[in-house]
């Protein structure tokens, strides 16, 4: 799945693989953090890599996964991520990343 935010100084760009990984950045060239990740039910929650955050001195941050966006639970900054490519397998259990 990947989703994006454009933003005053560039864009918020999310990506999440089958892995349980994700990667954070301006795009999908400038990476700013990673990490892994877990889904249950429509909860989507980020969990840096160690010695790293996701934005600040954020190290994990939530969204609800909506048909077309990403939606933030916790205030990181991120608010709100439009969908712009998802694979995910409606008939597989959202708590599983092989549905990614």
């Amino acid at each position: 799945m990947s989703a994006y935010r454009e933003a005053p100084i560039g864009g918020i760009w999310l990506a999440i693989y089958t892995d349980q990984t994700w990667e954070i950045g301006n795009s999908s060239r400038e990476i700013t953090a990673n990490g892994t990740y877990e889904i249950k039910s429509d909860t989507l929650i980020l969990t840096a890599a160690q010695g790293t955050s996701i934005i600040g001195e954020i190290d994990q941050t939530s969204f609800i996964i909506q048909s077309e966006s990403l939606i933030e639970i916790n205030n990181s900054g991120i608010l709100s991520l439009e969908i712009i490519l998802n694979n995910m397998k409606e008939t597989a259990p959202l708590d599983t990343a092989e549905s990614l």
